[in-house]
């Protein structure tokens, strides 16, 4: 059973994409430029193209997200954009789990929502302590005595 193609200008993501700030080291050919991550997702990423990097969709290059170690992903040029933002998409090749962990520090990631702490005490607990002096029917909302008399 074959699917009807999406409406144009639908979401095709299989993941969501985040606008992201990363400098990340990109191989194409024997070319090496150092640029950034726009926006990424688990699927793939939005880079910046400089000025003396030529892609084409189809193309492989390699990006290194490293800072203290190496950490190389392959990827396949899926889009590129003449700008603005000069970039193109990738997809990634079989993502790592080096890369993988890489894009989780780089990726705003939700907060798992955490179940309200119950109360540590109900009205019910709370019992008058017995050498207490007793208030004489007056409320007493935590000012001096001469105020609360008045």
């Amino acid at each position: 059973m074959s699917h009807p193609p999406p409406p144009p200008g639908a979401e095709r993501r299989q993941h969501p994409r985040a606008a992201v700030e990363a400098a990340v080291t990109l191989s194409h050919g024997d070319l090496i430029v150092l640029t950034s991550i726009i926006d990424a997702s688990l699927g793939g990423a939005f880079i910046a193209a400089p000025d003396d990097l030529v892609v084409a969709v189809g193309d492989l290059v390699v990006i290194d997200f490293g800072k203290t170690k190496r950490i190389l992903q392959e990827a396949r040029v899926v889009r590129v954009v003449a700008g603005p933002p000069r970039g193109f998409a990738v997809a990634w090749r079989e993502a790592s789990r080096d890369t993988l962990s890489a894009l989780r520090v780089i990726l705003p990631m939700p907060r798992p929502r955490l179940a309200a702490p119950k109360a540590a005490y109900t009205v019910a607990d709370v019992r008058p302590r017995p050498n207490a002096p007793s208030a004489g029917g007056k409320v007493h909302h935590g000012r001096g005595r001469k105020e609360a008399a008045r």
